[in-house]
């Protein structure tokens, strides 16, 4: 990362940090702000190194690596570690969709020391590698929460164990610019068998598409023509995750059994999540969309003999790019928000 490039960095930090801290100067101490400043600033520091991959780190697959293997092999299981579980884990914190709960903390501890090599654990690539290709917002983010997760994860991740990208499944949400649509195709063949269909990426239709959605069409889904070549699949999700999503991303499946938990503290019915889960076919693999119960349900199902695999905010993630949403500060925010 040049000089430059990092001062520029360093001026959007401060405007988009500061300001609420500016504005509420009054109820603090120019003492305290100093300190604010200086921790933020020791904190993009601190990430210098790791940016230009000058750190050991352990070995994480890109995100674009963690589909490909996924793909490779169908006994591969993904239980994903973002900031929400790693806050819940070791800061005791809960989120917008789950409540702290302890027991959840000490299974997801569990599942971060796994050593099952089906069982597929994902944290973020973009803590030990440069963030170059991220989306300025994302850099801000791992730039100053980088330190603290690193550390967290660090007592858990062994050196000689192969690691998956946690934010495999958002994307849009994340890189500034590789191919969407190929990359989607690629997520899409664990429940097609093969690329997805054209409806599914068709980007010539999206703008279209996009301005009628707008207009307020009612629709909910679109069904995409299932491939004769799909698979069977089970999706388990919030009961409200698909209510606002225009285009679902699973619709190339052969046929998707949904499971409903509920939308927020999922983990308080998690054991019989796992139940109706177990009773499936154990050739159908399971996504899940749950927020932090997904990483722990995946693992559960793994360890019970059926292929699961956490894919976050993929569904939200693949709608805004065939939307074309705007990545500006209220988008993200919302997108974040609970469904």
């Amino acid at each position: 990362m040049g000089l430059e490039l990092f001062l520029r960095n360093l001026k959007y930090l401060t405007r988009y940090n500061f300001k609420g801290t500016y504005n509420a100067a009054h109820q603090n101490t120019l003492e305290q702000l100093r300190q604010e400043t200086n921790l933020l600033l020791n904190k993009m520091v601190d990430n210098i190194p790791w940016e230009l991959e000058l750190m050991p780190h352990p070995n994480v697959l890109s995100s674009q690596e963690t589909v490909e293997a996924l793909l490779a092999n169908d006994k591969l299981s993904l239980c994903r570690f973002g900031d929400g579980e790693l806050y819940m884990a070791f800061l005791n914190q809960g989120g917008v969709f789950q409540q702290f709960n302890p027991q959840l903390a000490a299974e997801l501890k569990e599942v971060l020391s796994s050593r099952d090599p089906n069982i597929g654990v994902a944290v973020a690539y973009p803590l030990y590698h440069s963030l170059q290709e991220f989306h300025e917002k994302q850099r801000l983010f791992f730039r100053i929460h980088g330190q603290q997760m690193r550390q967290m994860l660090q007592p858990y991740l062994a050196k000689d164990w192969l690691y998956y990208d946690s934010y495999c499944s958002m994307p849009y949400h994340l890189f500034t610019s590789i191919d969407f649509a190929a990359y989607f195709q690629r997520f899409a063949q664990l429940w097609t068998g093969t690329s997805a269909d054209s409806n599914a990426v068709n980007t010539n239709a999206v703008e279209g598409e996009r301005e009628k959605w707008k207009e307020g069409s009612t629709a909910q889904h679109t069904a995409s023509a299932k491939l004769d070549q799909g698979k069977d699949i089970v999706v388990i999700c919030g009961k409200t995750v698909f209510n606002k999503i225009r285009y679902n991303i699973f619709d190339t499946a052969r046929s998707i059994k949904y499971i409903y938990g509920p939308s927020e503290n999922a983990y308080d019915h998690i054991d019989e999540l796992t139940e109706q889960a177990l009773q499936t076919d154990p050739q159908h693999t399971k996504f899940i969309i749950l927020g932090h119960t997904a990483t722990v349900l995946a693992y559960r199902l793994a360890k019970a003999g059926h292929r699961a695999i956490d894919v976050g905010h993929l569904a939200k993630d693949y709608n805004s790019w065939r939307m074309q949403e705007q990545l500006t500060t209220a988008n993200i925010f919302k997108f974040y928000e609970k469904d």
